[in-house]
């Protein structure tokens, strides 16, 4: 049965005091668990809908420049700060999907996560390879289902495809997705010490954070012939009893 934050432990009246005393603390600690609950999803909602206003107002002024005549290195500028505008809105989208999803779980839709929805992650987040020569090899074994909408899978995988081609001075960064997960290789240096969520930026911890509420498994480690491998592995128990419903 599903837990009732609302709905309060109680015991017998004539309960002794020790059981009626941790009763009472216990309903203390739910209700200070599900006010910070409420808080932190109406923080993510509030502050979503308040980031769209100026996002808008830099896209149009951004579009307005444009139209102006303009060197090349001042067309590439207005380039860079239309990609990093398009960024933040999905950034704001996925935050308003995870509010949604968190609010209505159990009707969160189930879909395809396509190899054409993994290639334009890709390409949207792929612009440093192209400047420093580094390589993308994107292999699709099976198209897996899922939870996350599209604004969260290019949170997810925008955030570790531009960690591994930052960590990767020459050579290739490939991607495996299967239909239990999706894997990023890269050829850098690797990791210098074991990882740890709170310790290597905030890109990792909303990687971390993500997966943890979706019930999926994130795993950060070194490759045997040198650089880093991340994983999200789509079939964890809770997960995988959703997909068998799905398939059956």
């Amino acid at each position: 049965n599903k837990l009732n934050l609302n709905e309060e432990f109680g015991v017998n009246d004539d309960a002794a005091v020790e059981f009626r005393q941790l009763t009472d603390q216990l309903n203390q600690y739910r209700r200070e668990i599900n006010s910070l609950l409420k808080r932190e999803q109406a923080f993510a909602r509030y502050s979503s809908h308040e980031l769209r206003t100026p996002l808008t107002v830099a896209r149009g002024a951004n579009k307005l420049l444009l139209r102006s005549d303009m060197t090349e290195f001042q067309s590439r500028q207005v380039d860079r700060i239309d990609d990093a505008i398009v960024q933040m809105s999905e950034m704001v989208d996925a935050l308003l999907g995870l509010v949604r999803y968190e609010r209505n779980s159990d009707d969160a839709p189930l879909r395809l996560f396509s190899q054409q929805e993994l290639e334009t992650i890709v390409s949207k987040n792929s612009v440093q390879a192209s400047e420093k020569k580094v390589g993308i090899s994107l292999q699709v074994q099976s198209e897996p289902t899922i939870q996350a909408t599209s604004p969260i899978m290019n949170m997810l995988i925008g955030n570790l495809l531009r960690n591994a081609i930052a960590a990767t001075n020459t050579g290739t960064v490939n991607i495996i997705l299967s239909q239990s997960n999706i894997v990023i290789e890269d050829q850098g240096e690797g990791l210098q010490e074991q990882y740890n969520p709170n310790g290597h930026g905030l890109g990792l911890l909303i990687v971390d954070d993500l997966c943890q509420r979706f019930g999926w498994g994130f795993q950060l480690f070194n490759r045997t012939c040198g650089g880093c491998i991340a994983k999200i592995t789509f079939q964890t128990e809770s997960s995988s009893s959703i997909s068998e419903q799905i398939n059956s």
